[in-house]
């Protein structure tokens, strides 16, 4: 089976889709590519999945079964301020706490190859949290963080 590395072979947008189940090539290129507003390690999709008890009073073990899970990926995206006060695309972008939209992101193919119908993407729908400039540091450049709820 062919292996991948994560450099430039992730591909990420942010848009508002009107079926998240089968988005249109269209609408998908209309998004907005995010993935060079990345961090390195700017994009983590958080799974958490809660367990049901089935342990039964007659069975020496605790059993479990899969409950209810949730998702929440979190950004870290490059601040853009410039001396000649040109906007800060990412922390527009994720301005309106609460908006709807889509997280789309597609790996192992080149971040360069555009989007393709056929293609396996990973689709997480849900809302803006509230956008959270990252603590400041020497020598890093400045970022802002965002949660999809």
């Amino acid at each position: 089976m062919p292996r991948y590395v994560d450099d430039g072979m992730t591909k990420v947008a942010w848009g508002v889709f009107a079926d998240k189940e089968f988005i249109a090539l269209s609408e998908l290129n209309a998004a907005e590519d995010i993935e060079c507003g990345l961090t390195g390690d700017g994009l983590n999709i958080n799974f958490s999945e809660n367990e049901v008890d089935d342990a039964a009073l007659c069975e020496p073990f605790d059993a479990t079964l899969p409950g209810t899970f949730k998702v929440s990926p979190e950004l870290t995206l490059k601040r853009h301020n410039t001396v000649g006060g040109d906007t800060d695309l990412y922390w527009a972008l994720f301005s309106t706490r609460g908006e709807q939209g889509a997280l789309v992101v597609r790996r192992g193919i080149d971040s360069d190859t555009a989007w393709q119908t056929g293609q396996a993407v990973e689709v997480y729908p849900g809302s803006v949290g509230v956008r959270r400039p990252a603590a400041t540091a020497r020598n890093q450049q400045a970022r802002v963080m965002v949660t999809i709820f």
